[in-house]
Formats: structure tokens, sequence, C-alpha cells
């Protein structure tokens, strides 16, 4: 007996045995985190869930189960002695019931693989459901080991807007909206002076207005019109003089992603206008930021 060995007992048919189980079955890697753009979708688009692990000849009834966010009830499970599958309605109908990871009997069908294309089609909610957590429990009588993993189903925002407005006679503001994202969005309005455009500082704005979308004319929306695609804006008053060489920047963000867009507004000509007086025509250069190409436009703002 191996000193490393823990000793359990097991009662069959009301007798108690004692055995010695090696702590050998060990997930040994899994998935990275994945993130998929839902409107970015074709027909190769599918994301495999997978844990591999370690097992041995002590590792009886074997069973690999899949579980989402906090659900007690698996919405994957394999039992490989007896090959059965079971799949739940969640996943079902994106599931690759063909697929196998190897030709290992033990663990052929331990991932997930989800074909993804008929999300296109389908509400937003079933894109909500999707997303999360998903924990894979590899057990047997002696051994047990978990990972998990996030999957988060993405929606960029269909209109991303960053310029000035003019709230009142002599007053200006800065002001970024997006709209048709998911999930919720942050968004931050940053500054750089000239000669200091690698140190961006953040502008003390209003709080982010963010409502849901209520179009009911867009296929990610549920039957009753409660769409849950989020619109946020922000703004920031401009309470001094432009300075030429000043870049503003409006930087938005998906909560619990990677994805980050910018678009950014550089001030070309200093304005020279007081409180009293604003007739001069300003001239701004704006760069969108979007996947580091930036695009140049011209923007005229006129004063009276």
């Amino acid at each position: 007996m191996m000193a490393a060995d823990t000793i359990h007992k097991m009662i069959i048919f009301g007798f108690i045995f004692p055995f010695y189980a090696i702590d050998s079955l060990k997930i040994l890697h899994s998935s990275i985190p994945q993130m998929i753009d839902a409107t970015n979708l074709s027909s190769s688009t599918a994301i495999t869930l997978d844990c591999s692990y370690s097992y041995d000849s002590g590792d009886i009834k074997l069973v690999i189960r899949w579980f989402h966010n906090d659900s007690p009830e698996p919405v994957y499970q394999w039992i490989p002695e007896s090959n059965i599958r079971y799949v739940s309605e969640l996943i079902r109908p994106y599931f690759d019931h063909n697929f196998t990871i190897n030709n290992d009997n033990y663990s052929k069908y331990r991932a997930l693989r989800l074909n993804l294309l008929q999300l296109q089609q389908q509400r937003l909610l079933q894109i909500q459901l999707l997303s999360g957590n998903y924990t894979c429990v590899i057990s047997s009588i002696a051994n047990q080991d978990s990972r998990q993993i996030q999957l988060i189903i993405y929606v960029p925002p269909r209109l991303f807007e960053f310029h000035f407005i003019e709230l009142s006679a002599n007053h200006i503001a800065l002001e970024c909206l997006i709209e048709n994202v998911y999930p919720e969005p942050q968004m931050l309005l940053l500054f750089s002076k000239q000669n200091h455009h690698s140190n961006y500082l953040e502008l003390l704005s209003s709080s982010i207005n963010i409502t849901h979308n209520e179009n009911c004319n867009n296929k990610m929306t549920d039957d009753s019109c409660q769409s849950l695609l989020y619109n946020a804006s922000i703004q920031h008053s401009i309470d001094s003089i432009l300075t030429a060489g000043t870049i503003y920047e409006c930087r938005i963000k998906l909560r619990g992603t990677y994805y980050v867009r910018k678009k950014r507004i550089k001030i070309i000509f200093p304005t020279n206008y007081d409180d009293d007086r604003m007739k001069s025509t300003n001239l701004i250069r704006m760069s969108n930021g979007d996947n580091n190409n930036n695009r140049l436009s011209l923007l005229f703002l006129h004063f009276k």
C-alpha cells in the first residue's frame, strides 16, 4: 500500500469493503474563454468546450458532465462504460452529435461542440441563455475534478458616434452614443494634451445613460418586444477654450468581454473664442480607432 493512497469505504449489499484510490483522475487542460460575435457568424462558426483529463483502471464508473452557470442539472452527460449521452434542450439545437475529440473510448465524447450559425436567426434571449460559465465535472467512484470555462456571445454596436453638440448659443459638449449592443456596455471619455498623446486622462463626465432598445423591427427581440439590446450615451460639457493638439477619445467596452472600440477627435486649430463671441469656424479632425485602422474625416463646427 502506498502512503499517498486514500482509504475509502464502499458499501455493497450491506457489507463495507475498504479500497484504495490513487488520485489519478485529474483535469489536465481546458478550453480558453470563448467570445463570439453574434453578428458575424458563418457556416464554419463552431466552438469547442473541452476538458482533457488523465485516468487509470482504478477510475471505474467514469462520468463526464457539463453544467451551465449555477444550474444543478447538467446540460450534457456522457457515461463511457455504457456509451449513454444526454443533451439538454438548452444546447440541443446547436450540439454536434457526431463530433469526437479523439478515438479513446473513455474520452472521445468528453467535449461540447456547438454550431452557432443558427444564432443569427434566433432571438437575443437565446443568445443570453447560452452565454455564461460552463463547468466540466469529471468523476469516478474514487475521484472527481472540475474546471470552469466562460462563453460570451456578444453583439457589437450597430451605431457608434462621437461628436460635439451645441447645448446653447455659448455652450458646447462632447457626446458619445452607441446603439444595439450586448452585454451591458461601459463608456469612458478621455483626453490627451498636445505632446502627451501616450497619456490619456479620464474626463469628469455625466454618468452614462443606459437604456434597452425597444425596436420591434430588430430580429434579436423577443415576442413581447422586450429587447435585451442596450443603447448608451455619455456627455461632457466643454467649459474651457479648445486647445490645438488636444485629442478627445470615447472608449467603449462590453462587460465581461475583451471587446473594445474607440473613436477620437483631434483639435487642429485653436478656437480663440470667448463666452461673448463665438464666431470662428473650428476645423476638427476625427479619427476612427477601430481595429487600429485610423480613417480620417473632417468635421466643421459652426458657432454664431
